[in-house]
């Protein structure tokens, strides 16, 4: 098997088991558990460290030894032990200190490389471990990758040690450098409910799957089970299968800077190169007539224009407004950033900023919809559910402007707009975004996904609550 270059999109970078087939939207391609993963710091505690799954109906059994990874029960804790006696002293010298999460995993998978563990079960095997490209020749010319890689490697020398890495056979100093390019490279993140961020982990037949901002299939984890979907019709004869690295709602210029920077390349899916569609979503409001203010194509000595669509005035980017824009997109991803980081960041802030910029901005731009898409999850986390479900309406329809159809991110916002219209006893709106919920994630996740069928447990408690609430009333009444 040949390693792929991430920059090639043709069908020729799909494995021969994935050519010439046809995938009905919601049809599954892809299903692996992975080479390696850990928990990350964030939510240590809340996850098994084996399984990836949250307590179902107690506490999680902490390790006696290391008191810092958790399991379901003792069967996780005995198949997670092959490798945990390993890392187990390592911990425990430490503490409390914790390596970061890709020093853990990086050790992790040099520990089952030293046992010539190569592949894992539960996987379609398209794909080995020394398949994934290791990038050397991206590595050597980009001096930051370099140095974060080599920070990595300087790390666990010093966690492991460098007598016991070479005891066990592990590779270190840098011969870990190709080995850090694989992971750096294919590393998934692990992902609760759909949108929580819990660890990361290295899966090896999803990595052939190259990055669209328009994908045509989504990667859902379920636990440490990762498995891509269709979302629409596939014909793998015709156009390969394409899942998303970066978040569609992200403006172009820093999608483009992210995947430049951590995959070095250039995207040219159909988002990307659709100026028009583009511009709209970074469109800002024309002080003079109200009109929408489009991005023009940068023209003479690269200077940036923009044009308002109504009265046609164009701005250059050495205008006070041009100025104005720019100053506040970077407020507004700075607010984003440090709300997300819970940098004390609430409603009052978000508000106040939503207030102002969309006087600058308009109500389509991404910055605005970033902006409101986390004062949604401000307001929704702090139990001020009526205001939050009255944004979560606008938010349905942003959503429709940056996402696919089919996309995961329809069906999870309908799932929370359910939960907060139950919350406020709108039963039948609730009910309605159930529908709409559920109808999505069996095309994303499955009809057996854990996401799946909490929608439709939910469903059923919904409606005897909603007989329950009528019942109620019709008592009050009489």
């Amino acid at each position: 098997m040949t390693q792929r270059d991430v920059r090639d999109t043709s069908v020729h970078s799909l494995p021969q088991a994935l050519r010439n087939r046809k995938f009905k939207a919601g049809e599954l391609i892809c299903k692996a558990e992975p080479f390696a993963h850990v928990i990350g710091a964030q939510a240590n505690g809340m996850f098994c460290d084996w399984c990836a799954k949250p307590p179902t109906v107690s506490r999680l059994l902490k390790c006696g030894s290391c008191k810092y990874e958790h399991y379901c029960n003792k069967k996780c804790q005995k198949k997670a032990w092959a490798y945990h006696k390993f890392e187990c002293p390592l911990l425990k010298a430490i503490s409390p200190k914790i390596p970061p999460d890709s020093v853990r995993l990086m050790t992790k998978i040099l520990w089952k490389l030293s046992r010539k563990v190569t592949t894992v079960e539960n996987d379609p095997g398209w794909r080995e471990w020394n398949d994934l490209c290791p990038q050397i020749k991206v590595i050597e010319r980009d001096a930051q990758r370099k140095g974060a890689l080599l920070k990595v490697m300087i790390t666990i020398n010093a966690y492991v040690g460098t007598d016991k890495l070479i005891e066990n056979g592990m590779k270190c100093g840098e011969e870990m450098i190709p080995e850090l390019g694989r992971l750096s490279f294919n590393g998934y993140t692990l992902t609760s409910m759909g949108t929580q961020e819990i660890g990361a982990g290295l899966y090896l037949s999803p990595s052939v799957f190259n990055h669209s901002c328009a994908p045509n299939a989504v990667h859902i984890c379920d636990g440490t089970a990762l498995t891509v979907r269709a979302i629409r019709d596939i014909d793998t004869s015709q156009e390969p299968v394409f899942v998303n690295y970066v978040d569609p709602m992200t403006p172009k210029a820093e999608r483009q800077a992210i995947l430049l920077d951590d995959y070095c390349f250039t995207c040219q899916c159909t988002k990307c190169t659709n100026e028009e569609n583009e511009a709209i979503l970074e469109s800002t409001i024309c002080p003079d007539c109200g009109g929408q203010v489009l991005y023009v194509l940068i023209l003479n000595d690269d200077e940036k224009i923009m044009k308002c669509s109504q009265c046609k005035h164009e701005f250059t980017d050495g205008m006070a407004y041009f100025q104005a824009v720019e100053n506040c997109v970077k407020e507004g991803a700075k607010l984003v950033k440090h709300a997300i980081e819970n940098d004390f960041v609430g409603p009052k802030e978000l508000k106040k900023y939503l207030s102002k910029g969309e006087k600058v901005l308009s109500d389509v731009n991404c910055t605005i919809s970033l902006a409101k898409s986390t004062l949604y999850a401000t307001l929704s986390e702090r139990g001020q559910e009526k205001e939050a479900y009255e944004l979560g309406e606008q938010i349905t329809r942003l959503l429709k402007l940056y996402y696919p159809e089919g996309y995961s991110a329809h069906g999870l916002h309908q799932w929370k707009q359910a939960r907060l219209a139950w919350n406020l006893d709108m039963y039948d709106a609730a009910l309605k975004h159930y529908e709409l919920a559920h109808q999505q994630m069996v095309i994303t996740h499955g009809a057996e996904h854990s996401m799946t069928q909490t929608v439709l447990s939910d469903v059923e408690e919904c409606r005897r609550d909603s007989i329950v609430h009528e019942r109620f009333k019709a008592m009050q009444a009489s």
